[in-house]
């Protein structure tokens, strides 16, 4: 993961930038840019988005502090027309909101 803000920011037109389960973050920040926001499969991703180009300062510590186990179907929930259709309204959301341009359209892909 991206560790410097500068670099943070670069990765999150392409992907989520961040591991949810290992964020904190301040609450104050969070109720500024508005919430989680009902954005199937993408909420944690739109939130970041929205922090980020809020000019909130964010960072990924270098250090693994989490340990998660995933089984095999894990990968397999993120593919499909189903999760096709949530990812072009999430990539709709950002290029209506100008978080990405339209040469960054279609290039979205969300690894967390």
């Amino acid at each position: 993961m991206p560790t410097s803000n500068d670099d943070i920011k670069r990765c999150s037109v392409k992907r989520n930038p961040f591991n949810h389960m290992s964020v904190t973050f301040r609450k104050s920040v969070i109720s500024k840019v508005g919430g989680y926001i009902d954005v199937p499969l993408f909420e944690d991703y739109f939130l970041w988005i929205r922090v980020i180009h809020s000019k909130y300062p964010v960072l990924n510590l270098d250090d693994i502090l989490v340990k998660a186990h995933v089984d095999g179907c894990f990968t397999s929930k993120r593919g499909g027309f189903h999760y096709l259709l949530k990812e072009i309204h999430f990539q709709n959301l950002l290029l209506k909101g100008h978080y990405i341009g339209i040469f960054q359209y279609g290039r979205l892909q969300e690894i967390t």
